[in-house]
């Protein structure tokens, strides 16, 4: 059976966590204060070298009253 072992899992993770947190201080530049519709891609480039890029919509959300 095939797969990934843990160690490339948990590299994975930490490209997504890190892509996420980009994605936010960005959208704080921006002035937003959410990201909505956030996507994952995820490419291996080379042999063990994994790309993972995230793509969402910054937006300012206000409280309806």
């Amino acid at each position: 059976m095939g797969g990934r072992g843990k160690a490339y899992l948990q590299e994975l993770e930490k490209a997504r966590d890190e892509a996420l947190e980009e994605i936010r201080v960005k959208a704080l530049k921006m002035g937003a204060n959410a990201v909505v519709a956030i996507d994952f891609e995820t490419s291996e480039i080379l042999e063990g070298f994994i790309v993972v890029t995230a793509y969402g919509t910054a937006v300012y959300v206000e409280k309806e009253f």
